[in-house]
C-alpha cells in the first residue's frame, strides 16, 4: 500500500507538470541580458561654425570726436554649425600701407567679449543663434581725409574649435575719413 500511494503522489506530480504553462509552452532559448548601452554617434563630434553674415557695413558716415575719427559700423555673426560654441572675441582690423599687407588691430568701442552662441537654425525667430553687432571702430585723427580698408574677426583669438576656420573673416571695407576742417584731404 505504501507503494500505490507513492505511485498516486509521483502521478500527480507529473500531471502538473506535464500541464503547466511554462512545461507546455515548449523549450524556451534563453539570451543573455544585454547592458543598457546607448547607442554612441559614428564620426566627429557637431562643431559650432562662427561667421560674419553679410560682411562688414558703415551705418552712417564717419565722424571726427575729439582726437578720434569713428567709423559706424554693424555685422551680424552666426553660428552656422551644428554645435553651440563658447566663448569668443570679435575684433576689428585695418590694412596698414606701411609696410604693404600688413595689417593691425584697431578699436572698438561695442561688444567685442561673447559668452557663447547657440546654432543659428535653433530658434532664429526668438534671436537665439546670433548676435547684430553695432559700435564704432576707433581711428587716429592724424588719418583724417585718406582711404582706409577695416574688416571684421570673429573668434579672433581662435578660442573656438570650428568646423570651418576659414570664414571668419570679412572682406576688407574700404572707408573714405573725414578731414579736418580747414585742411586738404591727404588722398
Amino acid at each position: 500500500m505504501k507503494r500505490s500511494w507513492i505511485w498516486v503522489i509521483f502521478s500527480i506530480f507529473f500531471l502538473i507538470l506535464m500541464f503547466s504553462p511554462s512545461y507546455a509552452q515548449g523549450p524556451r532559448e534563453i539570451k543573455p541580458a544585454q547592458p543598457d548601452v546607448k547607442a554612441k554617434p559614428i564620426g566627429p563630434p557637431p562643431l559650432p561654425d562662427l561667421i560674419i553674415s553679410g560682411g562688414l557695413r558703415l551705418r552712417i558716415a564717419p565722424f571726427i570726436l575729439g582726437e578720434q575719427i569713428k567709423v559706424p559700423v554693424q555685422l551680424r555673426i552666426e553660428n552656422r554649425g551644428n554645435a553651440a560654441a563658447g566663448p569668443f572675441r570679435i575684433a576689428f582690423f585695418q590694412l596698414i600701407n606701411s609696410p604693404p599687407g600688413a595689417i593691425g588691430e584697431i578699436g572698438f568701442d561695442g561688444t567685442k567679449l561673447f559668452s557663447g552662441l547657440a546654432p543659428t537654425r535653433t530658434r532664429p525667430e526668438e534671436g537665439i543663434g546670433f548676435e547684430n553687432i553695432m559700435g564704432n571702430v576707433i581711428l587716429p585723427k592724424s588719418l583724417a581725409g585718406q582711404k582706409v580698408k577695416i574688416r571684421g574677426v570673429v573668434d579672433s583669438d581662435n578660442q573656438v574649435r570650428e568646423s570651418d576656420e576659414v570664414d571668419n573673416e570679412t572682406p576688407w571695407l574700404e572707408v573714405q575719413l573725414p578731414s579736418i576742417a580747414g585742411s586738404p584731404g591727404k588722398k
